[in-house]
């Protein structure tokens, strides 16, 4: 029993891509292109009459572009395997198109071997995403460091609550028993630190990890 034939659909406003890609996958056994389609609207009418296994679908189209007709061509085939092709891994359309349902991201850089791979694996129920979207994707699932407090030692931390307190490099050396020098010291290694350039950046912080409160009690 030979290999079903794995039928592609391309979307894509550039006519000279798209008609090399039509041309470069119909050349190989085991595909063939049923059309292509130049923008959103022109897709969605000629996919009412065609049967389609994988749409490599542009994220850039006039009219309706491949981010907006996504989630239409989810809801009438669900079982359609879209192939999103961008110039580029830009994080917003990733995430976006990963909202959406897509089955793959590829940057239309992608060599021969790695569309038809990609085209494989949706085909096959699949997911595929290119090296450099995958790294992307990867970078957006991980806590932002950002986000996460910072090592901080106890003076540190005092110093911090103190500075919240509008207390001058003098006050919070008395206060601390320490030189407005070791204070001025602390408070460029806690900028640096944090990542901060001003009190006002500092306060931020302070108020948004609880330090504004913490520590301060005794001092």
């Amino acid at each position: 029993m030979s290999p079903r034939t794995i039928k592609v659909f391309i979307a894509d406003d550039h006519a000279t891509l798209s008609d090399g890609l039509m041309a470069m996958i119909s050349a190989v056994p085991g595909f063939t292109v049923m059309g292509k389609a130049a923008d959103g609207e022109e897709l969605l009418e000629k996919l009412r009459h065609k049967t389609v296994d994988v749409l490599l679908l542009d994220i850039n189209m006039p009219r309706l572009n491949g981010l907006e007709v996504l989630p239409m061509l989810r809801e009438r085939y669900p079982q359609l395997g879209i192939i999103m092709l961008s110039i580029n891994n830009t994080r917003s359309h990733i995430t976006r198109a990963n909202q959406l349902g897509a089955s793959g991201y590829l940057t239309k850089g992608s060599d021969q071997q790695e569309i038809l791979t990609a085209i494989r694996a949706v085909a096959e129920g699949g997911k595929y995403y290119s090296q450099e979207v995958t790294r992307t994707i990867m970078e957006l699932r991980e806590p932002s460091r950002g986000n996460a407090p910072v090592e901080l030692t106890a003076r540190e931390r005092s110093i911090i609550c103190l500075i919240t307190k509008e207390l001058t490099s003098r006050e919070i050396g008395e206060r601390l028993q320490i030189s407005p020098h070791t204070v001025e010291r602390h408070r460029k290694n806690i900028f640096n630190k944090l990542g901060v350039r001003n009190v006002v950046g500092l306060v931020n912080y302070a108020h948004k990890h609880g330090l504004n409160r913490e520590d301060c009690t005794d001092l």
